[in-house]
């Protein structure tokens, strides 16, 4: 994880939102092991407001470094105060598996 050297600010604006947010409907079946799961969709249906109104906005996006590639997810806040984390995409994947693996990796 990295963040903005301060982050006092984007922590309040989270607690805030977090204290307003549902829990993501289960609106979709895993066909291979029959169980529920939250889409991305049902995530970010769930978050936008309550981050919004916060003043936070969420970004993802890919970097790449050396040889790896890597799913940047990014809170930024209308203070300029950002945290972000880095996933490493695995190397090797088939296309469907590569977005299969950002969808998953959004949706966390």
């Amino acid at each position: 994880m990295s963040q903005s050297i301060q982050t006092d600010q984007i922590w309040a604006a989270l607690a805030t939102a977090q204290g307003t947010m549902k829990n993501a409907a289960f609106d979709a079946v895993n066909p291979h092991f029959k169980n529920r799961y939250a889409t991305l969709a049902s995530v970010i249906d769930t978050a936008r407001e309550a981050l919004s109104k916060a003043s936070i906005a969420v970004t993802h996006a890919n970097d790449i470094d050396g040889e790896h590639e890597y799913l940047v997810t990014m809170l930024g806040h209308k203070s300029g105060q950002w945290i972000a984390s880095r996933r490493r995409v695995p190397i090797g994947l088939k296309l469907q598996e590569y977005g299969a693996w950002l969808t998953y990796n959004r949706r966390y």
